[in-house]
């Protein structure tokens, strides 16, 4: 998927139905308080994964995406993401819950 500066990839209150990867690009990550006050709370590039909170059972985005440059990203449905760490063996089940460690998804900046 392409996404041109400035356009919004996914909204707070959306649907948590997928996983993204960037391509190429930069993505601005905000929450919106209840009295409507913005705060940024990452900047994404290159490598990077997003929208991951569906794997731990979000329902729901807990912040928006928008593109601060044009971005190719991939967007990889929660169902198949699911399917191919299981294929991987990066779930790890604990009494009865699914433990996903964050950092094979998250690349380390520095």
């Amino acid at each position: 998927m392409v996404f041109p500066r400035r356009q919004e990839i996914f909204a707070q209150g959306d649907a948590a139905d997928a996983v993204f990867y960037f391509q190429t690009g930069n993505v601005k990550l905000t929450v919106v308080s209840k009295i409507g006050k913005e705060a940024t709370i990452g900047m994404l590039s290159d490598g990077d994964f997003f929208g991951e909170g569906c794997l731990a059972g979000q329902l729901l985005r807990m912040s928006s995406a928008t593109a601060t440059t044009d971005c190719a990203v991939l967007r990889i449905d929660k169902k198949a993401m699911m399917e191919a760490l299981h294929r991987a063996r990066i779930f790890r089940p604990v009494r009865g819950l699914l433990v996903v460690p964050v950092h094979p998804l998250r690349r380390r900046s520095g």
